[in-house]
């Protein structure tokens, strides 16, 4: 939405291969683009924020506009042959120009503002879920100090006898045998 072109380059040659490919640069305040002009799939989209540097180099083509991304998008050196002479000086001084100002500051994509109104009702509205809600405890706490206090008091003595284990399906594993009138989320209430 806020992405505005400056230029259209006709005949931007693309040294990607030994004979290089014909096409067209567009340049944006947010990106360049380069697209074949025989091949409408072969095209190049860069991002300012991807780029890492931008200069005229020499080539077994001539002189060249080449553009650096960064490692994180794939370190690409991307080769660009711009004719005559004068026109791949403008180009480099506009990209260098747009990419020195995307530094400053950037364009990411939409600009969202609220009105004042809008977030008083967002706030509100987050306030809303944070209501406590209405708990009742079913089973007394002592009932599960008791109980924790019997195992205990079960376990510590020496003619302990040997207690019946059985396969708990709700838990996968084979556990001790409850006690009559015992469940298993009375045992976990205690923890």
């Amino acid at each position: 939405p806020q992405e505005q072109t400056y230029s259209r380059v006709n005949g931007v040659w693309n040294l990607s291969s030994d004979q290089g490919n014909l096409g067209t640069f567009f340049i944006s305040n947010v990106r360049v683009v380069w697209f074949a002009s025989l091949a409408e799939s072969f095209n190049v989209s860069l991002p300012y924020l991807q780029m890492k540097s931008v200069r005229i180099r020499e080539s077994k083509f001539g002189p060249a506009l080449v553009l650096e991304t960064t490692g994180q998008s794939g370190a690409y050196v991307l080769g660009f042959k711009v004719d005559p002479k004068e026109t791949l000086d403008y180009v480099y001084k506009e990209i260098s120009s747009l990419w020195q100002v995307f530094a400053k500051k950037p364009i990411f994509g939409v600009d969202a503002q609220l009105d004042a109104e809008a977030q008083m009702r967002q706030l509100q509205l987050m306030r809303a879920s944070e209501q406590e809600e209405d708990v009742q405890i079913v089973d007394a706490a002592d009932r599960g100090d008791a109980l924790a206090a019997s195992y205990y008091a079960e376990a510590a003595t020496p003619q302990q006898e040997d207690h019946l284990h059985v396969y708990n399906p709700e838990l996968g594993l084979a556990v001790e045998q409850l006690k009559e009138g015992v469940s298993l989320e009375q045992l976990w209430s205690v923890l």
